[in-house]
């Protein structure tokens, strides 16, 4: 669990600290797209899915190609993407908002927050600290 937070810090820092070598910040781009599996862009083999402009950013950049969800469904792994942190920690394990009582859901759910909380420290706020201006669609 804490694994997870570690490798957020780490890559934050990362990211961070490259533009102290440079002359001017790295831009870089994250994209996190629902429902789209490994193999479904040019770049990891697919011949099915035409995907040109993802294929030439993913040529001319640089890719993490071992990462994992936080979360079987979006709302906890963007959560934990945003904060760094696991979903649980900011009780967001479900879609927001958590559907636990569906029928063919039996099992017993925590009561998920229906945001994040106003306190926790985000990705986009820690890197505008540090000069980057941040944009967020979907």
């Amino acid at each position: 669990m804490r694994s997870l937070r570690n490798l957020s810090v780490f890559a934050f820092a990362l990211c961070v600290s490259l533009p102290a070598l440079a002359d001017k910040q790295t831009n870089f781009l994250f994209f996190l797209v629902d429902d789209m599996g490994w193999a479904d862009i040019g770049a990891n083999g697919s011949k099915f899915h035409e995907t040109p402009h993802i294929d030439r950013l993913a040529k001319s950049g640089m890719r993490f190609t071992q990462g994992y969800a936080a979360g079987s469904v979006c709302s906890p792994t963007r959560a934990s993407i945003m904060t760094g942190k696991h979903p649980v920690r900011v009780d967001i394990t479900d879609w927001i908002p958590g559907q636990s009582n569906r029928p063919t859901n039996p099992l017993l759910h925590p009561e998920d927050r229906q945001s994040l909380p106003l306190e926790e420290v985000t990705l986009a706020e820690a890197l505008k600290q540090h000069g980057y201006q941040t944009f967020f669609a979907g």
